[in-house]
């Protein structure tokens, strides 16, 4: 599954390639799709070029 989004604001990504904020209340949507990753066993990638975040997902088994 890939899904993207235009997103001009520079994305900074954990050292497992994972989006991250350092805001207090922000977040929490990452968070969920790690816990699904881990759950259904999902690979998940995110990148951001030319103006555009995109994840995409890939089912493992």
């Amino acid at each position: 599954m890939e899904v993207a989004n235009l997103c001009d604001t520079p994305v900074d990504f954990d050292e497992k390639n994972y989006p991250r904020t350092f805001r207090e209340v922000h977040g929490f949507g990452m968070a969920s799709v790690k816990n699904f990753a881990d759950k259904y066993k999902v690979y998940v990638d995110f990148s951001q070029e030319s103006g555009v975040f995109k994840v995409i997902m890939y089912w493992l088994s």
